[in-house]
């Protein structure tokens, strides 16, 4: 593993405009995490904090075009194995911070919302995330290898997704009443479990398909 490791680094290291990346990650985290963490209910911001594990995901991709990849023996890992044993546990790690966060106000009072409909409201918060997460790594190989099919992807799942979280509280089905904290959590790793299984075989299967052209034309550029 820890060579694995090091080669992820390599790869990393020889992807055009590294630094530049590097900051917009540093940035969409940054920002994602005081969004998340200076508000009692959902909001667009947390989309910062999974956006960063995007920005290392999208650095990793557009290094296939160079020639330390290319001449790679394990050429095809870079695609299909490498980008998870980062983004994969990053997004289990920041699953449970963010549980545990929504499950710390669960017990909170709020002003304008009674206890019941906070825990509800909390509880549907942490499957929310859990599912944004599922739906932005299928996105991520797919928008790579087929740009329109992947915004159309986005457009269907990730947008809506966004919407539920930011209008979250106002208005819920009775069934999110019944379902503990506990149970959400649970919930939201076997959707994060085979949503990482699912990102590993679907990158698999369409690794037989050219890299998008505006993922490598930023390779070219550099």
């Amino acid at each position: 593993m820890k060579k694995e490791f090091k080669k992820i680094i390599a790869i990393i290291k020889a992807a055009p405009q590294l630094k530049s990346q590097f900051f917009i990650a540093l940035f969409l985290f940054a920002t994602g995490a005081f969004c998340e963490f200076s508000s009692n209910l959902g909001n667009t911001g947390i989309l910062g904090i999974f956006a960063c594990i995007s920005t290392i995901y999208q650095s990793i991709m557009q290094s296939n075009g160079s020639s330390m990849v290319q001449s790679s023996a394990a050429a095809k890992k870079f695609q299909t194995l490498y980008p998870f044993i980062i983004q994969i546990p990053y997004n289990i790690i920041i699953f449970a911070i963010l549980s545990w966060h929504r499950v710390y106000l669960a017990d909170k009072p709020l002003n304008n919302m009674s206890a019941t409909c906070n825990y509800a409201t909390q509880c549907s918060l942490i499957i929310l995330y859990s599912m944004l997460i599922f739906f932005s790594i299928i996105f991520q190989i797919i928008s790579n290898r087929f740009l329109v099919i992947g915004i159309i992807f986005m457009s269907l799942s990730i947008v809506p997704i966004v919407i539920s979280i930011s209008f979250v509280g106002l208005r819920m089905q009775a069934l999110l009443y019944r379902i503990t904290s506990t149970n959400a959590v649970i919930i939201g790793y076997l959707i994060i479990i085979v949503g990482s299984l699912l990102s590993i075989l679907l990158a698999n299967l369409l690794y037989k398909y050219p890299i998008s052209a505006h993922v490598m034309k930023a390779n070219t550029k550099a």
